[in-house]
């Protein structure tokens, strides 16, 4: 993509038949413009590739032929040229000098300590000049070693306090950051901690870090699995402006160039397969919109305006563009009928606690805040004995029914069932409710539709609570991952069969398939995964068809 003109551009070094895995792309001190890819050549398998990035000519790395499956490749700058690094699935480690192409250093061999899935290195100079690698393996402590001598250093770092899944190493220090969501900056030379490990508040854990020069200052940026970008003084630890809303789902890759016009632009790539380029001034609090409209969780159009939720806790709903009214004290929409919407509070922390009701068109709240029995709820609202109900899903396959607007109980009930898939390795502890929505059965009966985080689909009568039919799965029996059903809408179809069309997550063979809701089996599959899938809507055309 051309991020001046926002075009796609087809590189002269993507050539025909050609499938890169992994791409890095780089600019050498001399000024000239490189990119080292995995390719997937056809007759040739896979190896290591270098090419001219503007002109697409072909060039050589000293022994590049004898390089594998490569797992990562990183850069940096030693003595005044740019070196790169090059991890390979069988442990070993190469460096060349990206203007000659000769070799630097000795070649590594890593151990094998731990799951060489989850390693990943990062490379940089020591305090005694000498260029190394950091080695970062899950569980195990981040190791690093000296590429000169292809030894080991002495000491190890301990990295993140459950699981170290990212390692960058920039001019401030080496910084890692992991499923326990906090970020911590290393003295890569002696092993000791330069800061105190911090929670960035980006979610239960980091999915991706960058170093970066941005206006003369050192950052590091992380990346959130809730959709979240945050800029740190690389020195310091104070964080500038406030997170950025990039991606729906995890922000799973960064990086970042400075244009010709002089503007610094960071990219984004998202779980749902989408990459993003924003302004980094963008993030540093100086601009009106950074400032006045913090990251945004959620959004629905009520009566004709729109009410988003974000992370300060305050609901705002807009006319034409402009907000007004702000509603204190709901981090996330969830569900609208008329002019009420339902939301979800906030503690103060982030993380929802009570189901909050409001009316749009007087800014009031109505009743008082219910307690939820979880966090990540969702919500629909349908109508029965012509009154409005909300039905809210969340935690422990709890699934609860109310009357609006007076919030009085209709039943409450949780899946106990147990699936067959429900104790899949490291999966086993996700129950909850990931999606909802209702339909009405050509007996006139409304039931609620439920999604579940283990792939399950279950559905029950709105008046009793009690389920019907059996349950429904999306998940293949190859399936390495629980596959939550991730949205749901319901329709009929011409021949009168009232269908939920479920999406799940891009791990799932058939990311969405209609369910027959009276037959509870399966009407249709997607032949091919679509990506990640987090909204469904469906339209009907003239002629009946319902598209979703």
């Amino acid at each position: 993509m051309d991020l001046m003109s926002n075009e796609s551009v087809r590189p002269p070094w993507l050539l025909p038949g050609h499938c890169p895995r992994i791409i890095r792309c780089i600019a050498t001190t001399n000024g000239r413009n490189l990119v080292v890819v995995q390719d997937r050549i056809p007759d040739r398998g896979e190896g290591l590739q270098v090419r001219d990035l503007v002109s697409g000519e072909d060039l050589e790395f000293e022994g590049q032929e004898t390089v594998g499956r490569i797992q990562e490749i990183v850069c940096t700058d030693h003595d005044g040229c740019t070196v790169v690094a090059v991890l390979c699935w069988d442990g070993a480690v190469h460096a060349w000098d990206a203007q000659t192409g000769r070799t630097v250093g000795r070649r590594i061999e890593l151990p094998a300590d731990g799951e060489t899935h989850f390693r990943t290195i990062a490379a940089g100079t020591l305090a005694n000049g000498h260029l190394a690698v950091a080695v970062a393996n899950a569980e195990a402590p981040v190791r690093l070693w000296d590429l000169e001598s292809g030894e080991p250093s002495e000491h190890t770092i301990p990295g993140d306090p459950i699981r170290t899944m990212l390692v960058v190493w920039g001019p401030s220090g080496l910084f890692t950051a992991g499923d326990s969501g906090t970020l911590q900056r290393w003295d890569a030379s002696t092993g000791e901690a330069m800061w105190s490990p911090f929670s960035t508040g980006q979610g239960p854990f980091l999915s991706a870090l960058l170093c970066a020069r941005v206006a003369g200052t050192d950052v590091v940026i992380s990346g959130g699995n809730r959709g979240t970008v945050c800029l740190w003084d690389a020195c310091t630890g104070e964080r500038l402006g406030v997170p950025l809303a990039v991606h729906d789902s995890s922000v799973r890759s960064l990086a970042w160039a400075e244009l010709p016009d002089g503007r610094a632009v960071l990219v984004t790539g998202g779980n749902e397969n989408t990459a993003r380029s924003w302004e980094l001034h963008a993030l540093d609090g100086r601009t009106r919109q950074a400032t006045r409209v913090p990251a945004v969780t959620s959004v629905i159009q009520v009566a004709g305006r729109t009410v988003s939720g974000h992370t300060d806790g305050v609901l705002r709903v807009w006319d034409a563009g402009e907000a007004v009214a702000e509603l204190a004290g709901s981090f996330r929409v969830l569900a609208q009928y008329s002019d009420l919407a339902i939301a979800a509070g906030s503690r103060g922390d982030g993380m929802e606690s009570t189901l909050r009701l409001w009316s749009l068109a007087g800014g009031q709240e109505v009743g008082a805040p219910r307690e939820l029995p979880t966090t990540g709820t969702v919500a629909c609202i349908t109508e029965l004995d012509g009154a409005a109900v909300a039905v809210v899903g969340g935690e422990n396959n709890a699934v609860e029914a109310a009357w609006l607007p007076t919030g009085e109980r209709l039943w409450r009930t949780r899946t106990r069932e147990r699936t067959k898939w429900e104790n899949c390795g490291r999966f086993r502890r996700l129950q909850e409710i990931t999606a909802i929505t209702t339909a009405t059965l050509p007996d006139g009966r409304t039931v609620v539709v439920s999604g579940s985080m283990d792939g399950t689909i279950r559905i029950r009568d709105l008046r009793t609570g009690r389920r019907l039919g059996t349950s429904m799965n999306v998940r293949a029996v190859e399936q390495p991952s629980p596959a939550a059903v991730s949205a749901l809408v319901s329709t009929r179809l011409p021949d009168g069969r009232i269908v939920a069309i479920a999406c799940s997550e891009d791990t799932t063979r058939a990311t969405v398939a209609a369910w027959d809701l009276v037959t509870c089996r399966p009407v249709a599959t997607t032949a091919v995964a679509t990506g990640w899938v987090h909204r469904v809507v469906c339209i009907t055309l003239p002629d009946g068809t319902p598209l979703p």
